[in-house]
């Protein structure tokens, strides 16, 4: 239980605020009072504005529906834009190493290595990456996720269905993401490959 606090009220001329709440409880229409109440306010004083003016029941939603959905909406976004960076980031990586390569690439093709057999090896180099990026990454995960349960939220556990449907998905995205240049890769002339500078 809640022990009792002590306060004691201020005039407003002594302690101006500059934002004000009033509250009106009717049995009519809450939206029929407001042309009447900012008829008072101005008989009251003139220069003070009165905004906002809405229903409790808009501010409830408003607080409990609208504003967590729009905070939901935005951290979705932030995390489609991050996967996509991450996209653009692992694909960079793997075809600027494929570049740097291309020589030795041309001598395996020249020496008999097959397509398959070069796009196994840079799938193989996106597939470390992805791998260790999807290891480290679950292990933050975990970690942030208890940090902000016993914080916040004080949910407990953890939220196993968001791993079983992100991890694979992302695992899928990246590794196209790697697969673009390792088939460029693997169909390297061995002459162009051999003369790449």
């Amino acid at each position: 239980m809640e022990k009792p606090m002590d306060f004691i009220y201020l005039p407003l001329a002594q302690h101006p605020i500059a934002r004000m709440i009033l509250l009106l409880r009717s049995t009519v229409d809450p939206l029929q009072l407001v042309k009447p109440l900012k008829d008072v306010v101005r008989t009251l004083n003139p220069n003070l504005p009165l905004l906002q003016t809405r229903t409790y029941e808009d501010l409830y939603r408003y607080n409990t529906v609208e504003g967590p959905g729009v905070a939901i909406e935005l951290v979705g976004t932030m995390g489609t834009l991050g996967l996509l960076l991450a996209i653009a980031g692992l694909y960079g990586l793997v075809a600027y190493n494929v570049s740097r390569r291309t020589r030795e690439i041309g001598i395996r093709i020249a020496i008999g290595a097959g397509p398959s057999d070069v796009l196994r090896l840079v799938m193989g180099q996106g597939l470390l990456l992805v791998g260790l990026g999807t290891a480290i990454g679950l292990a933050m995960g975990f970690a942030v996720e208890q940090l902000l349960n016993s914080m916040l939220f004080n949910l407990g556990g953890v939220d196993i269905v968001v791993y079983v449907v992100l991890v694979p998905s992302l695992f899928v995205v990246t590794m196209l993401a790697a697969y673009v240049p390792a088939r460029r890769a693997s169909r390297i002339a061995p002459t162009q490959a051999l003369r790449y500078e």
